[in-house]
Order: structure tokens, then C-alpha cells, then sequence
């Protein structure tokens, strides 16, 4: 079975979602990485002797097994990098996992997806302002993504269910625990009305090395990522910079200056990584999302010296402003092309760009 070797992969040691893809490609599957000969898997880039030595020892197939019998008991769907249901926007980031475990219902390609974080401190009005800003947001339902950790995470969750978003909690942690202990009943809910998602197998416990791991699938899941209260240092700025770093949108609430919790958000703005957020509707206009429900296709004359890939452009952008990973998606185009080619229709006065990292038709 295909999946006990995908999970066995994961358990090879000394082989991260890098050297695991690279196997994968160069095998055809997970399961023909352990049938193929030693050899030949040493000619895979960055793989060695040591980490060959590794993939056929035991330990990672009895792990594997576990792992699975653990799975079907307990309703955990395992998803894959090569799988549809696998989060899109991740794959694109470098350090995605290969392997992630779900439970919940929902859908991990949503139209919208905004990351809300902050700090386990939060104060009365970082909770309003995250409340509030969830109940604007809602009329375009979007999916909200948090780490449902105390504080402004839970918070976004708990805003999320209350105006009828989905949300979906990303875990540092494998599902034989449920942390923080406080969160106990949110978690049920979220996994009845959203998802709750980790790449982190059962019995890992929530140790504080996970949770750096937890925030960029966070920040990689995300078209855009709103830090309210953070600190100078911490888990919420950590995945403002990540967003940044992914070339995502980052969003930063603004505060006092001498408020310890708007430190962290005046560094993000004051380094360029985020943008101000005064109001919820700045997300919305920002993102080119205020109004895409009225939405119509754009009636225009194509040059008829267009290539057949700008015109795929073209005709992508008919429907109103896109960012460049959904053009990808909307023609099947890799990120680096869709890049050239909206240069190449910027020069010639087809195409402009817009904030959010969008671009629309002229």
C-alpha cells in the first residue's frame, strides 16, 4: 500500500521534505524508493551513503505501520504531496512537509485563506479588534488559519465559528494530545467545523521545537497573514516574517509605541515586512477581494500578435485582478513563466500591477 511507504519515508532518519521529494521524483513513488537498488538511489542529489544505509533499516516501516493502524482507528486522513487535497499554496514553499494528517472536513484549496495570529497574552481590545475584523471578513467567507494556541489564535478560531467561516488549526504537535489543555473544547469544535491539521505523527508531543515547525505551514497555507499583538520576539512574528519570506501578503495591527504587544507589529511595518492594517476593510481592498462577488469577465480585443502563453495571461486576468500563483493555477503555468510573461504584457502596456501583488488588465 502506497501510503504505508509514504509514512515510512517520513520516518527514514536524516532525510527531511527536501531529500524526500527528490526521491520521489527520482523513483516514481514512495513505495519504489524502498524497492530500488542502493546504487542507484546514491546518484540522487544530496542523498549519501549514510542516509541509503537508512532507508532500508526496519525501524521506519514498523513505525509506519503503527502510524497507519493509528490513523484508521482514530478517522486521521493522511495526505501527501502529490495528493489534491494536499494545500496548494504549501507546495510552493521550499520547506513544505511531504506528508501532513488531517481530521476535519475541510477543504484545504479554499478561494481565500488569511492567517490571524498573535500573542498568548492578548489584551481586551486585541481580542475585539481580531473579533471584529473576522465578522467584516465574513461576507467573503474565507478560510481562517491559526495554531490554536491561547490568546489571539483562539480567539480567530472561536470569531471564525461564530460568523460562519471555516477554520482550520494547525498543530505542533500528533493527535494523541491536545494542547493547550485550555483549548480542549475549541479543538473539538474546530475538528467538527473545520479542520485540525499537523505533520507531526501521533505520539510526537508538543515540544517547544515543533512550533517554529508549526507556524510556516501556517504562513505557507496562507494568501495573506495578520499579526494583531505580538511581542518583540515570538511565535506570531516568527510567522509574520515567514509569510514574508513566501512572498505572501502580511498585515500588521498598529498600536502604541509603548505597548509591549504592538512592538512586534511596529517592527514588522517598520522593515517594510507587513502592511498597515487600521481596518478590516484594508485586507479586503488590498487583497482585490472587496468586490470579486460582482465580478464579470472583462470584454477585450487581444492583440493578434499575442503568443499562445500570453494570451493564456490574458485571458486569465478577463475575470479581474489575480495574484501570480492563481494565474499559475488558472493556466498551468509554473510561477517563474507567469512572471516572464506578465513582464513581457506590463512593457507593452497590457497589464499593470496592482497592491496585494496583483495584476490586472489595462
Amino acid at each position: 500500500m502506497e501510503v504505508h511507504y509514504q509514512l515510512a519515508l517520513c520516518f527514514v532518519d536524516k532525510i527531511g521534505p527536501v531529500i524526500a521529494r527528490a526521491l520521489v521524483d527520482f523513483c516514481g513513488s514512495a513505495e519504489a524508493v524502498f524497492n530500488e537498488k542502493k546504487h542507484l538511489l546514491e546518484k540522487v542529489p544530496g542523498l549519501g551513503n549514510e542516509r541509503v544505509q537508512a532507508i532500508f533499516k526496519s525501524d521506519p516501516r514498523v513505525k509506519a505501520d503503527l502510524e497507519l493502524k493509528y490513523a484508521i482507528d482514530h478517522g486521521i486522513e493522511i495526505l501527501f504531496y502529490k495528493d489534491e487535497a494536499f494545500p496548494r499554496r504549501l507546495l510552493r514553499c521550499a520547506d513544505s512537509p511531504v506528508l501532513l494528517f488531517k481530521k476535519g472536513q475541510a477543504n484545504l484549496n479554499p478561494n481565500h485563506t488569511v492567517a490571524v495570529v498573535g500573542t498568548r497574552n492578548q489584551t481586551s481590545h486585541g481580542a475585539s479588534i481580531t473579533t471584529e475584523m473576522i465578522r467584516e471578513w465574513s461576507a467573503i467567507s474565507p478560510t481562517i488559519i491559526s495554531g490554536l494556541a491561547l490568546g489571539i489564535d483562539a480567539t480567530a478560531h472561536r470569531a471564525a465559528l461564530k460568523y460562519g467561516c471555516t477554520t482550520i488549526a494547525v498543530l505542533g504537535h500528533g493527535f494523541e494530545y491536545r494542547y493547550p489543555y485550555q483549548n480542549r473544547k475549541l479543538y473539538t469544535e474546530i475538528e467538527e467545523n473545520g479542520a485540525l491539521l499537523t505533520e507531526f505523527p501521533s505520539t510526537s508531543k508538543p515540544d517547544a521545537a515543533n512550533f517554529p515547525k508549526r507556524n510556516r505551514i501556517v504562513a505557507g497555507m496562507s494568501d495573506a497573514t495578520v499579526v494583531v499583538e505580538a511581542a518583540i520576539k515570538g511565535g506570531a512574528l516568527i510567522t509574520g516574517q515567514l509569510a514574508a519570506s513566501y512572498n505572501r501578503d502580511v498585515f500588521a495591527v498598529p498600536g502604541r509605541v509603548s505597548d509591549t504587544l504592538s512592538a512586534g507589529c511596529l517592527n514588522l511595518i517598520k522593515k517594510n515586512e507587513a502592511c498597515v492594517l487600521s481596518s478590516p476593510s484594508d485586507l479586503l481592498e488590498t487583497m482585490g477581494w472587496e468586490t470579486e462577488s460582482n465580478t464579470k469577465p472583462k470584454q477585450i480585443s487581444l492583440p493578434i500578435d499575442l503568443s499562445t502563453e500570453e494570451a493564456s495571461i490574458i485571458s486569465a486576468l478577463q475575470y479581474g485582478p489575480m495574484q501570480v500563483d492563481k494565474i499559475g493555477s488558472a493556466t498551468g503555468r509554473p510561477i517563474s513563466q507567469v512572471f516572464a510573461l506578465i513582464t513581457t504584457l506590463e512593457l507593452r502596456g497590457l497589464v499593470k500591477s496592482l497592491p496585494g501583488k496583483q495584476y490586472t488588465l489595462l
